[in-house]
């Protein structure tokens, strides 16, 4: 088609055709946004399992375990944070789902917080966040 078609085509169906494309954008918003509320997740009860004691410098593995099952375009994500940890000490983590790893550098008690949430992805080429739960705990790392 030459641009003297389209120039006619819109002159005899203007109305029509931004009628069309003003449905066609709706339905596409409607489609993303229904996507994104299919991953509503009511159960917001996660367990986690870890050791009440470690050897610093060891890894050990914090489990994770929901009974939510999540839609094709989610995921779980977890954050650790220890805002309380002896002087000069620091954590390394490889934050996961269903297993995420710590490591205490030092011997001392440490207090740490785990978020966990879900992302969601959409078909709108966007993604959400939603926190399910929080969870503070304490464990001792002691000297090997």
């Amino acid at each position: 088609m030459k641009l003297e078609d389209f120039r006619a085509i819109h002159q005899a169906h203007g109305g029509r055709v931004k009628k069309i494309f003003l449905f066609i954008t709706l339905t596409w918003l409607s489609l993303c946004l229904a996507n994104t509320l299919k991953a509503e997740i009511k159960d917001k009860n996660v367990k986690i399992s870890l050791p009440e004691r470690c050897i610093a410098g060891q890894k050990i593995e914090l489990k994770l375990e929901s009974p939510a099952e999540l839609p094709a375009s989610s995921f779980y994500r977890v954050e650790i944070d220890c805002p309380k940890k002896p002087a000069g000490a620091n954590i390394t983590s490889l934050a996961g789902y269903p297993v995420s790893e710590i490591q205490f550098s030092a011997a001392g008690e440490y207090q740490c917080d785990v978020e966990i949430g879900i992302v969601t992805k959409n078909s709108c080429a966007g993604a959400s966040y939603r926190k399910l739960s929080s969870h503070r705990f304490k464990i001792e790392a002691i000297k090997n």
